[in-house]
């Protein structure tokens, strides 16, 4: 079984765990997760089912620039007269 059959599995054992105690306190305390792991899984079941989300983020950290870059690119933009100092 591959790894991601092995997840899923565990999920829908921790749901029948819990459909069966009727408590996730206790369902979450029998299968070793927190109840907000439970509580997650129960709420995604209907509309996503057990399978994992993309773990890739929505937006990707903003470049940062070195002084030394900076300074670079400034400098050639005066020597070749482009941009903002043109006139």
């Amino acid at each position: 079984m591959k790894k991601e059959e092995q997840k899923q599995k565990a999920r829908e054992d921790w749901i029948k765990v819990y459909q069966q105690l009727g408590s996730v306190s206790k369902a979450a305390l029998r299968c070793g997760i927190a109840r907000f792991t439970l509580h997650r899984w129960i709420k995604r079941l209907p509309d996503e089912g057990l399978a994992d989300r993309s773990r890739r983020p929505y937006r990707l950290a903003r470049q940062k620039w070195d002084d030394d870059v900076v300074s670079l690119i400034q400098d050639k933009t005066v020597e070749q007269r482009v941009g903002v100092y043109w006139c």
